[in-house]
């Protein structure tokens, strides 16, 4: 089980900026798997649990990262793609509500009143300390 972590963590440890190519992220993501099933309730298997953790958050953000560069681009809707993708996959990450409030932005661009107002409720819901989200999803007026 050390030899699998330490194998994982040289490959972790190699790729160490999101935006970059994630090939040793992805072989670190197997490797830290590999030991949590071939040696489960092991330390070594727990620390693959941290470090898979960690490995989530850089996947969560280079997703982040994609849909903000087809955003500059006007890709609107490859923008969106990217970010619902890190929502569904990523769902506790750092990175998720901030692309939820992407999104908003995304579906305001192209009208799509409806998505938007159904990811304001979500964020109002399950996101009410992330920034910006007064001021981009304001609470609807009481009646």
């Amino acid at each position: 089980p050390r030899a699998l972590l330490r194998a994982g963590e040289s490959f972790a440890d190699l790729w160490n900026r999101p935006e970059l190519d994630p090939s040793y992220g992805e072989t670190a993501r197997a490797t830290f798997t590999e030991l949590q099933n071939r040696y489960p309730g092991t330390p070594a298997a727990e620390t693959a649990k941290v470090r898979l953790t960690e490995l989530d958050e850089m996947f969560a953000e280079k997703a982040y990262l994609t849909g903000v560069f087809y955003h500059r681009i006007k890709a609107y809707d490859s923008a969106i793609l990217y970010f619902k993708d890190l929502v569904a996959t990523y769902p506790r990450t750092r990175a998720a509500p901030k692309a939820l409030l992407k999104l908003v932005e995304e579906y305001r661009l192209l009208r799509y009143e409806e998505d938007a107002a159904e990811t304001c409720d979500y964020l109002r819901r399950f996101h009410t300390d992330v920034v910006g989200l007064q001021e981009l999803c304001p609470a609807p007026a009481a009646s």
